[in-house]
């Protein structure tokens, strides 16, 4: 009887504390996503809203399989020996754990932006980061085998990296510590830097049966961050990270431990027709090869789930449902102003949907036979945008394609109120009808402001009225306008910001040449507003005026008044006159006397052969030279289409 007992203990003890293998870990993660921006922030609710326990039912609800949750321990925890975590956060980050764990998800809990560390990595910098990882494992020791920790996120700041083998150090230092209680728990590890691809295959793993090695990625960078307004998802684009992914999965096989990509993605500022294949490419290239992933959801730039409002995006069907079976290469095209062509590639003989999105849903509106890969639609409207996806019904899955939008330009702008009469004011929210593209150009398809008009123009409500705000590099904005008479017109640009440092450009599109440009101030506060003040000259007629964001950071639009003044447009022979440079010679600094901005100043230093030196900001009087080698060289003064040329010796 007492043998009995015993085995039935033993059997017992060991179903609750077997541990899944690595490989079994990664398979069941699958499909995930991080709850960024929350717990990892300085202080919960600083940049995202505040964890709720319904995130996680609405994870669950979606397909989801796996939840990251990223933790920044510094702020709370003290300075000195004993290094002791608040006991009030420690509870916090377990209770939103238990959240995820109750519902049966995979879970990776962290250490994140621990700067603290990176940029400093000494010996007392250390002992608090493994008195960190003892109260961690203390606290959470006992939990499911499905709670997986991660010693260290991306071991670098803008400023510092640390080395491989300070990255190894730190992974080591905090597996020994987990080792003491968990001696079976998965741990998820890579190298330094930014935790990418090649910091994975250059990294030093430790001797470890429990390890899992992560990457993250977001290349091509300046596509997914929006740095740059371009376009992905050529032939070529989607072969360069099916290749490297696949040096992940040649480590992998090579060293025997299975990996995942826990953050990937990109903002919702990129293309929208490029973001959906960046998203699917990434999730077809990582399932493929067996690497389970958890796309990065900041609750802000790379929201996936509206925390809010509990609705999705429309990545999320890509994250739950796209694979190697979806149909691939969905493109639409005009072939007039009423009918959209579609064309695709059918990965498997199935019977296929066309879906149309209308409000926050994709609706049938037509099923084909399995042999058809074309489609056209009619019935459109111009000055509207339409999104579609196809979707089939496999027998153990729904396969959608991703979803791709277009535009419908019309033929005619139309005047949001009236047509404005200058001299008198342009309200920033009420530019023309006529749709993205044509009369507007936003980056992101939604009214983040979400007051006044339903496009995808950020537009908020302030004490006397609306503004328009978020801005982003290459917006722009038209507004029809009938100029009374020619002249020198004063425009007062009110602006708002609570950074400083953006520029706002006006100009009309019958002489687009002639460009006031006005620099965006820290006013104090998004809704406070400062007046701005510059010189532009019109003609007579009726014409449109396109306010362009020529760079961030971001600042709020309340309106511009067009005010008529007496001043005459100077001739080239003038303009010479009234540009002087003094002192010349000079060592360190000339001062520039330039005249009223009536058209676009552009200024640059050029050297003797004609090689740009300097690129002046016009809203300077002063120009630094301290940089430049003793010689001669040319200040070179652009005045509308004017050329004026100044010599300058450099002692």
């Amino acid at each position: 009887m007492k043998i009995k007992l015993l085995l039935t203990f033993l059997l017992c003890t060991f179903s609750s504390y077997a541990q899944l293998s690595p490989h079994d870990a990664v398979t069941m993660m699958g499909r995930g996503i991080n709850l960024g921006n929350t717990l990892d922030a300085p202080y919960e609710g600083e940049w995202a809203l505040k964890a709720e326990e319904y995130y996680f039912d609405d994870y669950k609800s979606a397909g989801f399989q796996s939840v990251r949750i990223p933790v920044t321990w510094h702020n709370h925890v003290s300075e000195s020996t004993p290094y002791t975590v608040d006991k009030e956060f420690m509870d916090r980050v377990e209770q939103v754990v238990d959240w995820a764990l109750s519902r049966g998800f995979m879970v990776i809990l962290n250490c994140h932006h621990e700067d603290w560390l990176k940029e400093d990595y000494s010996s007392a910098n250390i002992a608090r980061y493994e008195k960190i990882w003892e109260q961690i494992v203390q606290r959470f020791k006992d939990k499911s085998e499905k709670l997986v920790f991660e010693p260290f996120n991306e071991p670098r700041t803008l400023e510092k990296s640390l080395t491989i083998s300070q990255a190894a150090d730190a992974n080591k230092r905090a597996l020994h510590i987990i080792r003491k209680e968990n001696p079976t728990r998965n741990v998820v590890i890579s190298g330094t830097g930014w935790s990418a691809i090649k910091d994975l295959l250059e990294a030093n793993f430790p001797n470890d049966e429990y390890i899992i090695g992560y990457y993250h990625t977001y290349d091509p960078w300046p596509f997914s961050s929006a740095q740059e307004n371009i376009k992905w998802g050529s032939e070529e684009d989607r072969e360069y990270i099916a290749q490297e992914f696949q040096k992940v999965k040649n480590w992998s096989t090579q060293k025997g431990i299975p990996v995942i990509m826990s953050e990937f993605g990109s903002v919702h500022q990129t293309d929208y027709n490029s973001r959906m294949i960046h998203y699917a490419t990434y999730v077809e290239e990582a399932l493929t090869r067996g690497i389970s992933f958890m796309a990065w959801d900041d609750g802000g730039m790379f929201e996936i789930y509206k925390r809010k409002d509990r609705a999705w995006h429309d990545t999320k069907d890509i994250l739950i449902h796209y694979s190697e079976k979806c149909i691939d290469q969905l493109k639409l095209s005009t072939s007039s102003d009423s009918i959209i062509n579609f064309t695709w590639e059918s990965r498997i003989a199935l019977s296929t949907r066309i879906q149309i999105k209308s409000g926050n849903q994709f609706i049938d509106i037509d099923t084909l036979d399995s042999e058809l890969e074309s489609y056209a639609y009619s019935g459109i409207t111009p000055g509207k945008s339409y999104t579609f996806r196809l979707m089939q019904l496999d027998e153990s899955d729904t396969l959608y394609s991703y979803p791709q939008k277009i535009s419908i330009l019309p033929s005619e702008r139309t005047p949001y109120k009236k047509v404005i009469n200058l001299p008198g004011s342009i309200e920033a929210e009420d530019y023309d009808i006529g749709g993205q593209g044509f009369t507007y150009f936003e980056k992101d398809e939604i009214n983040q402001g979400g007051a006044y008009r339903d496009e995808g123009v950020d537009i908020e409500e302030n004490a006397e009225g609306f503004h328009v705000g978020y801005a982003e590099d290459g917006e722009w904005l038209e507004y029809s306008v009938d100029v009374q008479e020619s002249g020198i017109y004063k425009l007062t640009a009110h602006l708002a910001s609570a950074e400083g440092g953006g520029k706002l450009s006006i100009y009309s599109k019958n002489d687009k040449t002639n460009k006031l440009e006005f620099n965006a101030s820290n006013t104090g506060g998004w809704n406070v507003f400062e007046e701005v003040e510059g010189f532009l000259s019109l003609s007579e007629g009726a014409q449109v005026i396109r306010l362009l964001i020529e760079s961030t950071p971001a600042y709020n639009i309340d309106k511009v008044d067009f005010e008529l003044t007496d001043r005459e447009i100077l001739s080239t022979h003038q303009l010479e006159n009234e540009i002087s440079i003094y002192p010349n010679p000079a060592f360190d600094q000339v001062s520039l006397k330039l005249p009223m901005a009536t058209r676009a100043i552009d200024i640059q230093v050029l050297d003797a052969i004609g090689n740009t030196m300097i690129i002046h900001q016009i809203s300077q009087d002063k120009l630094d030279i301290k940089s430049l080698p003793r010689g001669l060289y040319f200040i070179r003064v652009k005045v509308g289409e004017d050329l004026i040329y100044k010599r300058l010796i450099k002692q």
